[in-house]
């Protein structure tokens, strides 16, 4: 197949298709009200031969050792993928946002989708005055509306907000109880209606993490800190070599948390919690902070429609999948290869989406949920029957009623014919 990615190669190409196939999506009845976007990168094994997209930035897998390949994705609340783009491993998500939305704003005006009636939702990593204004627009020339995250940084005033002024917004599916506390509030050079959201259950997860973690440092830190100060013969720990193991021991996430400094002359190793950030970060546990500019939305519709990402989370997980429509391993190293891959990949999530959704009715009839429709559709399975004097047929072996269903909604039967 790699000998004919040349047909298709070129960006714009691709492009083209794409828009065809959102076209048609249209026809179909499944014009957006809300598109979310969001971005991912995947690990390779390309060293040598990659040209400008394979590059090492900070892996959302963890894997700092591999060049990456970005992909950012914008999917319908349908979550049917509208648009993808791939760019270099080491762009950061705020950096490609502009230009992705740039091209995603072109393409909704070439489907002549209302733009005024759209609501763009991502995540906080996004976050830049301008980007803001490219979603927004101006005054003059406004664009789409945006529903989105800010950072602790933003907003430390309202984290240490006492839940007492949080009022009920509503259950999740998991039967956690989501409060919210609403108020409006300058940012990115505008007013925008803010919505701090709480769940109970996500401060509990979020707080044992966090306390695993301590854990983990203190104990690290009391063993590099013997070997440092050891006495006795034998070569002894540097400094520079006591910061380096530190380094390792501390997280990310909690780099402004958990201290640590190593002294040469007398050897001394001290390690700190600084507990005003601690307080801080404790805080924020189970919090989350909403910007938007509808301002005629409540607080609960606003917490649902950002908590909504996590449909292209999923789409994400997916591409993950060596079984569904896998990103990696990549058997192509070629910037335009790399592109062709990715391009297909994001055409069979879609079409895997598509079959989905146009099953949405019959399966939430049957109780099926999450990737329950899939699991059985696997299961339907199909026998090469001979009889004396007769040709071979493909026939269906006997089906569950789940099963039946499923294989009547997707018209499977025609197919079972043309096969005959």
């Amino acid at each position: 197949m790699r000998n004919q990615m040349k047909y298709i190669a070129d960006p714009e190409t691709i492009r083209e298709i794409e828009l065809d196939l959102s076209r048609r999506l249209l026809e179909v009845g499944l014009t957006p009200s809300t598109i979310f976007y969001d971005t991912t990168n995947f690990a390779t094994e390309i060293q040598n031969g990659g040209e400008e997209i394979p590059r090492r930035g900070k892996s959302k897998s963890k894997r700092y050792d591999k060049n990456l390949v970005g992909l950012g994705l914008a999917t319908s609340e349908e979550n049917i993928p509208f648009m993808h783009e791939v760019y270099p491993g080491n762009e950061q998500d705020a950096h490609i946002f502009s230009e992705i939305i740039d091209t995603l704003t072109r393409r909704l005006e070439t489907l002549k989708v209302d733009l005024s009636q759209l609501v763009l939702v991502f995540d906080r990593g996004n976050n830049s005055c301008p980007n803001v204004k490219d979603v927004i627009g101006t005054p003059d020339n406004p664009k789409m509306h945006v529903v989105g995250g800010l950072k602790r940084s933003q907003v430390k005033d309202l984290m240490v907000l006492s839940l007492e002024r949080y009022e009920y917004l509503y259950t999740n599916s998991k039967g956690n109880k989501i409060t919210g506390y609403r108020t409006t509030r300058r940012v990115f050079d505008q007013n925008f209606t803010i919505v701090m959201s709480y769940d109970p259950a996500s401060a509990r997860k979020q707080k044992h993490r966090y306390e695993e973690k301590k854990e983990k440092f203190l104990a690290g830190m009391i063993k590099l800190k013997q070997r440092y100060e050891r006495k006795g013969k034998g070569k002894r720990m540097s400094a520079d070599g006591a910061r380096k193991e530190a380094a390792k021991l501390i997280p990310q996430d909690y780099s402004a948390i958990f201290k640590c400094e190593a002294y040469e002359d007398p050897k001394e190793l001290r390690f700190w919690i600084v507990e005003e950030n601690e307080m801080e970060i404790e805080a924020s546990f189970g919090k989350q902070t909403i910007f938007t500019d509808m301002h005629r939305w409540s607080a609960e519709q606003i917490v649902r429609t950002y908590n909504r990402k996590y449909l292209i989370e999923d789409d994400f997980k997916w591409l993950n999948d060596e079984l569904i429509v896998p990103m990696a391993p990549f058997y192509v190293w070629k910037d335009e290869s790399i592109r062709v891959h990715a391009f297909l990949c994001v055409t069979g999530l879609l079409m895997l989406r598509y079959m989905l959704w146009k099953m949405k009715d019959l399966t939430a009839k049957l109780g099926l949920k999450g990737r329950r429709p899939l699991e059985e559709l696997k299961r339907i399975r199909i026998a090469l029957t001979k009889e004396e004097g007769k040709n071979a047929q493909w026939v269906v072996e006997e089906m569950t009623k789940e099963q039946a269903a499923l294989f009547s909604c997707l018209c499977l039967d025609d197919v079972m014919r043309r096969l005959k």
